[in-house]
């Protein structure tokens, strides 16, 4: 944050963000983006990447905006399976 080129909201954003458990996917792609930051140095992208995985994840993502039909009974369908012992 004591950086001019970062801006202090998306900082604190970020900071909230990270500072939630993760899912494993946002962990890979964290790390990835973190391995391209000690490449590079890019302070700038590297927060750019964790404010988009917050975007992403931190609401569930795509899954969760989706309104989700609800489960009826004739949705149901019985499956049987026999075990055969010999």
């Amino acid at each position: 944050m004591n950086r001019p080129e970062v801006k202090r909201q998306d900082a604190l954003a970020a900071i909230r963000f990270l500072s939630r458990p993760a899912q494993s996917v946002v962990v890979k792609e964290l790390r990835a983006a973190y391995r391209r930051f000690q490449g590079d140095g890019d302070l700038v992208g590297l927060l750019a990447a964790v404010l988009n995985l917050g975007a992403r994840y931190a609401s569930g993502g795509e899954a969760a905006r989706k309104p989700t039909r609800r489960l009826e009974r004739e949705d149901l369908q019985l499956i049987c399976f026999d075990h055969l012992c010999s």
